[in-house]
């Protein structure tokens, strides 16, 4: 697993130490990580909002887990004014990659240790909970299975959300969505289909299981018809009005 450094002046307390906030994490797991609180951790009402720490491919990379995960951690720091933390997924040559400072590590989706090591990085992380973006092709090992390992070595909760679930898995897929099911705290489904398909056919406990559905960014309208709109369609819209009949008036070029 590679471990961000910290940019100058970030990253570090006055006294020199890592401060486990910001990029940092610099020469884990041989440094010492302190456990102070997470900036950003806010409070609505009675109810503590959990430090959460996110696991996926991650923009720049271009993949649509990226892209998703992505808007999952801004949509959720907007919701609870949070800055949260990625552990970001490295497919094989992306290791050059570079990542903005929300990204404090960095798994090598075919080195099966840093699955390990992404796990003893997270149970000594402030965050309360682990949030993992999951699709079988993002993962290294036979559908994805060493994603197991560093959930039977996590000591917090983990939120595992299914990007697929297939109704007729090969064994395979079956035993290893079993695994990830039952070593995760709750297994969030995209669609009611899903959810349903991981109980009947991957015998996931209901008790387990939440329906977060898809969505999109909220982004504002904009219109692209008038930018591309040329006077050669004026031309053509004309030319096709006068074979239906209809006079230059009734075109709107009078």
């Amino acid at each position: 697993m590679r471990v961000n450094e910290p940019r100058r002046g970030e990253g570090i307390d006055k006294a020199g130490n890592p401060y486990p906030g910001l990029a940092f994490y610099g020469g884990y797991p041989q440094g010492k990580i302190a456990a102070q609180p997470l900036p950003g951790h806010s409070k609505k009402g009675e109810w503590m909002v959990p430090r959460t720490l996110f696991l996926g491919s991650y923009p720049p990379r271009e993949c649509g887990i990226a892209t998703f995960t992505r808007d999952v951690v801004d949509a959720f720091d907007r919701r609870f004014a949070t800055r949260s933390q990625v552990i970001a997924v490295d497919e094989p040559g992306g290791e050059m990659r570079r990542y903005g400072a929300e990204v404090i590590a960095r798994i090598g989706e075919q080195d099966r240790g840093s699955y390990i090591e992404a796990a003893e990085l997270v149970n000594h992380h402030p965050a309360d909970l682990l949030n993992i973006q999951h699709e079988y092709g993002l993962f290294g090992g036979e559908r994805g299975e060493w994603l197991v390992d560093l959930l039977r070595a996590l000591h917090k909760p983990a939120a595992l959300t299914l990007h697929t679930i297939l109704p007729e898995p090969d064994e395979t897929m079956l035993r290893v969505t079993k695994l990830l099911c039952r070593y995760s705290t709750k297994v969030v489904a995209l669609s009611e289909t899903g959810k349903e398909l991981l109980q009947s056919v991957y015998g996931v406990d209901p008790a387990k299981l939440r329906v977060i559905h898809h969505g999109v960014p909220d982004v504002p309208f904009q219109s692209t018809f008038l930018r591309h709109w040329t006077a050669h369609d004026d031309l053509d819209l004309w030319a096709h009005q006068s074979r239906q009949g209809v006079g230059v008036r009734d075109s709107g070029h009078a």
